[in-house]
């Protein structure tokens, strides 16, 4: 069985034939007015503090507080420019091998994280199979390596056509440089990708 529901009218909540009217509707009427109180200069006006400007309460602006560490071009009101250093580049590697020619390479930095990458060709010395390199750091770490793996890296050898033996990159220690070995059988290119924390 299906019950009807009757609201009552007026609200019996409310005691004064003031008040009788707008009850009708419930409490609807008090929000509508107070929604068609909202242009500029009226409404809602509770946004506040330092960095904030709420003469216009549908539009307020959070800025951030400008203390010289931020970055970055434009003012508080088109964006919030967060202090985190950021830089990118081209990055021309010295390598200590002369039988391995650098072709191209870029680098990024966010914060203390860099992350690299070039490419090269190599050739093999007649009966050797080795053309392992040492490279320089877009950006120098703080201090010299203490580990192997202060540096996550890796390399690939482009050679379809030969036996790889071994490839791999590491940190050498006590330095601010970078090792690529490759042991492979013939001649060919390569990339390689690094990535390693300059506040170390």
């Amino acid at each position: 069985m299906f019950k009807r529901f009757f609201p009552k009218s007026p609200d019996p909540v409310i005691n004064t034939s003031a008040e009788n009217s707008p009850a009708r509707l419930g409490h609807l009427n008090a929000v509508i007015d107070y929604i068609n109180a909202v242009p500029p200069g009226s409404g809602i006006t509770s946004v506040t503090g330092d960095i904030v400007d709420n003469t216009d309460p549908l539009n307020p602006i959070i800025g951030i507080a400008t203390d010289g560490t931020l970055l970055g071009t434009g003012s508080t009101e088109d964006k919030i420019r967060l202090a985190v250093l950021y830089s990118s580049g081209t990055w021309v590697p010295t390598i200590d091998n002369e039988l391995v020619i650098f072709q191209s390479g870029y680098y990024s930095v966010i914060g203390d994280i860099v992350t690299a990458s070039f490419t090269g060709t190599f050739t093999l010395e007649v009966g050797f199979s080795t053309a392992d390199f040492n490279f320089t750091l877009p950006i120098d770490p703080t201090y010299n390596f203490d580990s192997l793996y202060d540096v996550v890296g890796l390399i690939n050898l482009h050679n379809t056509n030969s036996q790889i033996i071994q490839q791999r990159i590491n940190s050498n220690v006590g330095a601010m440089t970078c090792n690529a070995r490759v042991r492979v059988n013939a001649a060919g290119s390569f990339s390689v990708q690094i990535q390693y924390n300059t506040n170390n």
